[in-house]
């Protein structure tokens, strides 16, 4: 599954990385919320989504962590794909 092809129009570019890499695995309250909020949204959720749950990537990606998204690979009897990615999240347009 290839990198999702990102234009920086989606809500994780103009919001900033920080917010999708909380210090906590999964996040209670409003935050927990409004992660769900964003992405459940943007028109790249599901590209997102799938390409989180096929490589192993810390925070939130699709409107899922990272717990959830290894309960998903388990439940679909999938494994990771063989690729390093480097966390990234498009840049703002300037």
């Amino acid at each position: 599954m290839k990198y999702p092809d990102f234009d920086g129009s989606q809500a994780c570019a103009q919001i900033g990385s920080e917010f999708f890499y909380p210090p906590q695995e999964n996040p209670q309250g409003i935050h927990r919320r409004r992660l769900k909020e964003i992405c459940g949204s943007c028109s790249f959720r599901e590209a997102c989504f799938e390409y989180a749950v096929a490589h192993e990537q810390d925070g939130w990606w699709g409107g899922t962590s990272s717990g959830e998204r290894r309960a998903i690979r388990r439940a679909r009897g999938q494994r990771l794909d063989r690729v390093l990615v480097v966390n990234f999240l498009p840049q703002a347009a300037s």
